[in-house]
């Protein structure tokens, strides 16, 4: 989590069984998800607030839930009409 927040400008430390988040504007950036679900998750959310973030694969949500990408679709058209 902390690499991905690097590549969105964000500033994160881990400290082992936790993570120090300093909050600060975030920029455009690809999402990797290294086949994670839960990455590609959080790359979903962290594009609500931020313009241009993309995420690498989001079809890897496919584990836990594979309708994911249409329903974060319909979600976020949704939301913006």
């Amino acid at each position: 989590i902390t690499q991905i927040l690097a590549a969105l400008g964000g500033c994160a430390r881990d400290g082992g069984d936790s993570i120090c988040i300093e909050p600060v504007p975030l920029r455009s950036a690809i999402v990797p998800t290294f086949a994670d679900h839960r990455l590609a998750t959080l790359g979903a959310l962290l594009g609500l607030r931020t313009p241009g973030v993309l995420v690498e694969d989001i079809a890897t949500t496919s584990k836990t839930m594979p309708d994911f990408p249409a329903l974060w679709f319909d979600l976020v058209t949704t939301a913006a009409a």
